[in-house]
Formats: structure tokens, C-alpha cells, sequence
């Protein structure tokens, strides 16, 4: 399994004293898990500027996702965009290791995950 982040961004001077003079501000992100061979497993995405016409938070499950023998309901389900609030990088890699099996190399990634995943929630602005 392979994890490709794509992130936009920007650096925006703030007048928070508690954020120093500058944050970032999260733009878009793509987060897709792809299987050995390549094939979309699943991808978490926001491109509110990009051409779909989605522009809100949203998962697309992939054809190495949805397995076999589904038919047209699977045809459908590869192309839809499902509804997601938004998702950050630490809530994609819990996932993974928790739900697709992927094998974690620090034997304390809940705890590193959750330490950067708070600082996340306090800083946030959206979503």
C-alpha cells in the first residue's frame, strides 16, 4: 500500500499572538492510498477550486477498494464523491493502520498521531 499526500497551501500572516506571525492555511489536500499494483484503494479529497464540480470535502473509493463482483453498483460506486467532513493526514494514516492493515514502523504511532492530531484540532480554522 502506498500513501500520496498532496497538499495546498499558503503561509498567512496572522495577528494571534498564540500563532506567531504566520500560519498555514490548507487550500486543498489529496490523501490516496493506492495497493502494490497501483489501483486506487480509496482517496480523501478537497479541491474546492479545482474542475469538479465538488468542491466540499468527499472520499472516492477506488476499484482495489471496492473488490469484485459488485456490477453497476460497483460502476457507480467508482465514481462517486461520498460526503466527508474534513479530514487530516493523522485521521488517514489511523485508518490505514487500523482498518487496511497497514504495518506501522514506531511502535508508538498512536501516541505521535495523536499528539500532532490535537495540535491540528487546536489550530484549525474550518471543518
Amino acid at each position: 500500500m502506498t500513501l500520496t499526500a498532496i497538499v495546498g497551501y499558503s503561509a498567512v500572516e496572522t495577528k494571534d499572538p498564540d500563532r506567531g506571525p504566520w500560519k498555514v492555511k490548507t487550500e486543498s489536500y489529496i490523501y490516496r492510498l493506492t495497493a502494490a499494483d497501483g489501483a486506487k484503494v480509496i482517496s480523501f479529497e478537497w479541491h474546492p477550486s479545482g474542475s469538479s464540480p465538488v468542491k466540499t470535502p468527499h472520499v472516492q473509493v477506488g476499484p482495489a477498494g471496492l473488490g469484485q463482483g459488485l456490477g453497476d453498483l460497483g460502476k457507480l460506486l467508482s465514481k462517486a464523491h461520498i460526503p466527508t467532513r474534513r479530514i487530516s493526514m493523522e485521521q488517514v494514516l489511523e485508518f490505514a493502520i487500523r482498518e487496511l492493515q497497514v504495518h506501522y514502523i514506531r511502535d508508538d504511532w498512536e501516541k505521535v498521531l495523536m499528539e500532532t492530531y490535537t495540535a491540528f484540532e487546536q489550530w484549525r480554522t474550518w471543518g
